[in-house]
């Protein structure tokens, strides 16, 4: 916690005061930008297949997996450890990573939550690439990508769609947009699509749209930044306030 003493001569002071309040309105700002960042690696929690509904706690969100099909316990995905060869003998799997990743399938979601009651996060970054077949690649630019979706906490849907495809399906590391990167979702998604030479994606439940995933850069504000935002706003309003009634005296 931190405490300002603001002295009495800065109080008497208009000019003091707006000072103080624009460099305390500086500081709030700042303090706003700042948050807890932290990295969903897959690492440290073993290696296995994964069904509808299972859950990771990890980096202080909670990872659940969900099947798009009503079937109860239906395999969505694995845990990889990417130095095993064996894992991908039947697919065409990323080489280029030598850590635990998650391997989506049979159009499962990766769904994240916070674990901590009403707190928000952000999405900054990961990395991601497509599982293919060993005998079909996609046919054109942007025929694979991963969809991240997020829920705000008014229930809106903000979206942004990230290209897999290309020459080769090593995996890949994708910023999200400064827009997308700094709202405060209370849920965010992960999925494949499949998208058509019009432009229009569509998830499925087959392995078209499989992807792999890992180092999901999360961003979680302190609570504390909330309040020196509000604290500075406050004060530089009633400079503002005073500001204008000492120029009234002065005329």
């Amino acid at each position: 916690m931190t405490c300002i003493w603001l002295s009495p001569s800065a109080a008497r002071n208009p000019s003091r005061l707006t000072k103080f309040t624009m460099v305390l309105g500086a500081v709030a700002a700042l303090a706003l930008s700042s948050a807890q960042a932290a990295t969903i690696s897959f690492d440290g929690i073993g290696t296995g297949f994964i069904g509808d509904g299972m859950t990771i706690q990890q980096a202080g969100l909670v990872v659940t997996s969900f099947a798009n099909t009503s079937d109860p316990g239906a395999l969505v995905g694995a845990i990889v450890d990417g130095t095993d060869p064996v894992n991908c003998l039947q697919f065409a799997c990323p080489t280029n990573n030598t850590s635990n990743y998650y391997a989506s399938f049979n159009g499962g979601t990766v769904d994240i939550t916070s674990g901590s009651a009403q707190r928000n996060f952000q999405i900054k970054s990961f990395d991601a690439g497509s599982i293919g077949s060993v005998t079909l690649a996609p046919t054109f630019e942007g025929a694979s990508r991963v969809r991240v979706r997020g829920t705000l906490a008014d229930h809106s849907i903000a979206y942004e769609d990230f290209n897999l495809s290309g020459p080769n399906i090593a995996f890949q590391h994708f910023n999200t947009s400064q827009a997308f990167g700094s709202r405060q979702f209370v849920d965010v998604s992960f999925f494949g699509v499949s998208c058509g030479i019009d432009g229009l994606c569509v998830a499925t439940s087959t392995d078209v749209n499989q992807f792999v995933l890992d180092n999901i850069a999360t961003a979680v504000p302190e609570p504390s930044t909330y309040l020196m935002l509000g604290l500075g706003l406050l004060l530089v309003g009633a400079g503002a306030t005073r500001r204008k009634g000492f120029f009234r005296q002065k005329r």
